[in-house]
């Protein structure tokens, strides 16, 4: 086809990308515009997945390929975005050295391969998380409620995002902050993993006619009220430190007779908001923008529908294996309140 050479090396992703638009012209004189539009997501997904990977878009291995459509659902997905891969390549005068057997047979057992979630795979999805909410209070310990509440409402980071969380404290940490009706919470942090710049989060009460159980609104009102926190008082909001929180996480699982319960990790309750917000519809953006999941920007241009999130989420772990920084409490300066 018709295309430039890539060079080798180093390459301008922006001017890729941006590039896509004379692409796009040229898959749309080639193919239907359906086609087409389906075809650029593909081209701009991967993109964004090798400057992810740190790979040079144009001379990837097998394997490469082989991770990027791993996170498919089905077969068939899988088998349209190789084959807009190829198009892309052609129109470039790519090397398809990738394009070889081994694909193939990754591609022909897709559908045959059975997807069922791995034993490290786990997540915690709402109504496992309305249950441990339930046995906390039901074990007087409201403060590990809480957090299960707002871990599974807000998506935070626990280690440096909702652990050390501050009532009016963003010079050092983040803040809170209620509209006057108390319909939503507005967590202001002053950095965030991937906006060092700093971060609002905003969700709103979920609570209808009764509580509602992983309402963050409520969560956080009811437990400024358990503290009593004196008057004027911006600091920490929790006391818990990461490892107690785990330790608790964990057995507290095992009382209610989870499988795994030893191998749960923090990351499960966001890994359990994404599977629900993409049951109730939301689009696979929405979700990612949701988690702060900023550098997985090659699955923006996916649908939810084609994406298998174990695979998702174990690219995103594999790609970005600090998810979960040291604890930032102490060395942030912010003196913890004692529990009460």
């Amino acid at each position: 086809m018709g295309g430039s050479e890539i060079p080798r090396g180093q390459i301008d992703r922006t001017a890729l990308r941006d590039g896509l638009d004379e692409v796009a012209a040229a898959q749309r004189r080639a193919t239907i515009a359906k086609s087409a539009d389906s075809y650029i997501s593909a081209f701009r997904s991967w993109i964004a997945f090798t400057e992810l990977m740190e790979i040079h878009p144009f001379q990837p291995t097998v394997y490469d390929v082989s991770n990027w459509v791993a996170i498919m659902r089905k077969g068939s997905s899988a088998k349209t975005y190789v084959s807009s891969l190829r198009w892309l390549f052609r129109h470039h005068n790519a090397s398809l050295s990738w394009d070889n057997a081994f694909l193939k047979q990754q591609l022909d057992g897709f559908d045959k391969a059975t997807r069922t979630p791995k034993a490290d795979f786990l997540y915690i999805d709402w109504s496992l998380a309305k249950k441990l909410v339930a046995f906390s209070y039901s074990r007087d310990r409201v403060e590990q409620a809480i957090l299960y509440a707002v871990s599974a409402a807000v998506m935070p980071r626990l280690k440096n995002e909702l652990l050390p969380l501050c009532w009016n404290r963003l010079d050092q940490h983040s803040r809170v902050v209620f509209d006057p009706e108390n319909r939503h919470v507005k967590i202001l942090l002053k950095s965030r993993k991937n906006r060092p710049e700093g971060d609002e989060i905003v969700r709103p009460c979920l609570c209808r006619g009764e509580k509602h159980p992983l309402c963050a609104v409520h969560a956080l009102i009811s437990y400024r009220h358990f503290r009593q926190f004196p008057a004027g008082y911006s600091g920490a909001i929790f006391s818990t430190s990461y490892t107690t929180f785990l330790r608790q996480l964990r057995a507290d699982l095992k009382a209610l007779e989870v499988p795994n319960s030893a191998k749960f990790g923090t990351k499960a309750f966001r890994r359990g908001t994404a599977l629900e917000m993409a049951n109730s519809g939301h689009s696979l953006a929405e979700i990612l923008v949701a988690g702060g999941w900023k550098s997985s920007a090659f699955a923006h241009y996916l649908s939810s529908k084609d994406v298998d999130f174990e695979g998702l989420f174990r690219l995103i772990d594999k790609a970005d294996e600090k998810d979960d920084p040291p604890e930032a409490g102490a060395s942030a300066g912010i003196k913890r309140p004692r529990s009460s």
